[in-house]
């Protein structure tokens, strides 16, 4: 009976979406193609907002490469306050420092999820594999990460969405360390001691890594 109300309410959420690109439509005559082709941006982030999240398995499946590191804000009370942008964008500066350091850097790192439900994982000259699950009900994808002879390093899970269409991985702030020394090469004291009292003051965030989708 939820999952009925649910649908219900993706479902006219969706209808005031086609209502919008309806409107788009009708003044197509008289707008410009670029004020159109900006509205019709607007109206595809309505609809990624009105459906939920517009992640799935056949979605996580392909070759990402990595951006920049990915910090969500976990709090709501945290989310409202007008800082909440800067202090996202001093944590990922912050965590970009640190993941640099153990070669995950944009262009040299990338995940592959297969529909096999296995990943690899290139990070510098390091590569790592393993198996993926996606669970469409908690919105996470759980990654086990095994070395070269099958032996399992860790199994970590990780909040997943998409923005603008890049794939974003984000995992509890007190397990991003353990993830790291899963698949990056040899971390370092100072370097994990930054990670882990990074995490200990914003234990309310999730860090990650967010993706763009390699094309074909």
């Amino acid at each position: 009976f939820v999952s009925y109300l649910e649908t219900l309410k993706k479902l006219k959420n969706m209808k005031k979406f086609l209502l919008l690109v309806g409107c788009a439509v009708l003044f197509a005559g008289t707008a410009s193609a670029q004020s159109l082709d900006q509205l019709f941006k607007v109206a595809s982030k309505v609809a990624e907002v009105a459906t939920g999240n517009n992640v799935n398995s056949s979605t996580i499946c392909g070759e990402w490469k990595y951006v920049q590191p990915a910090v969500k804000l976990g709090s709501d009370n945290l989310l409202a306050q007008a800082g909440g942008a800067a202090l996202s964008k001093t944590i990922g500066k912050k965590l970009n420092q640190y993941y640099e350091k153990v070669g995950i850097k944009a262009g040299s790192c990338t995940f592959t999820f297969a529909q096999d439900s296995t990943f690899t994982a290139q990070l510098a000259s390091r590569t790592v594999s393993g198996k993926w699950s996606y669970s469409a009900q908690d919105e996470k994808v759980t990654l086990t990460v095994l070395n070269a002879a099958g032996y399992q390093l860790g199994v970590f899970s990780a909040i997943v969405y998409k923005t603008e269409g890049n794939l974003v991985l984000a995992f509890q702030a007190n397990k991003i360390l353990s993830f790291i020394q899963a698949v990056a090469a040899r971390v370092n004291s100072s370097t994990a001691n930054g990670i882990a009292n990074l995490a200990k003051n914003y234990n309310e965030v999730a860090l990650g890594f967010e993706f763009e989708q390699v094309e074909k």
